[in-house]
């Protein structure tokens, strides 16, 4: 091992012919910088921090289309419902707020699991946390707050489809 300020590289040659004129039979097999060595032992674990955070990336994506999926599909089963309460007086922006509650409603209970499957399971993840903690509440109350806000991104077409229900439309397709 030699200790060099700049480039490691340039020292090379120096310590080759050194080390050949300590002993002619030994030879410089491969020789790297520190910071390659340790960037080889992290690679296992950077790999597998950015294949697990493309894993949460696509659960993120699908469990947004399924909340966008199951709130348009109840938008539609609720329409009679939703024409209705238009009728008596709904404003559309009390229509729009009761579905997009229903979806953070929704998305509550799917929070609440992932918290305590974090709880349970946090033991096992924390060989793969970096100076986190498994129960850290700072990343458990970003994760419900990016997670609720997706949950709005999601309900908001189909809030808006129930808030621009016509009552007669509605009513006279009985």
């Amino acid at each position: 091992m030699v200790r060099t300020e700049g480039d490691p590289s340039a020292v090379l040659p120096v310590a080759a012919a050194k080390l050949n004129t300590m002993d002619p039979q030994l030879v410089l097999h491969r020789p790297m910088a520190l910071s390659d060595v340790l960037g080889r032992g992290l690679a296992q674990r950077r790999f597998t921090v950015w294949l697990m955070t493309g894993y949460a990336a696509l659960a993120l994506v699908l469990a947004s289309l399924g909340l966008f999926g199951v709130i348009t599909y109840v938008v539609r089963q609720r329409r009679r419902e939703i024409g209705i309460r238009s009728a008596l007086g709904a404003r559309p922006a009390q229509i729009r707020s009761m579905i997009l509650a229903q979806g953070v409603r929704v998305t509550a209970f799917g929070i609440a699991g992932g918290m305590f499957g974090a709880a349970v399971l946090g033991r096992v993840l924390e060989t793969l946390l970096f100076e986190t903690r498994p129960a850290d509440p700072l990343v458990l109350l970003g994760t419900a707050v990016v997670r609720t806000t997706i949950a709005l991104a999601a309900a908001w077409l189909p809030a808006g489809e129930a808030s621009s229900i016509d009552p007669g439309t509605v009513l006279q397709e009985e």
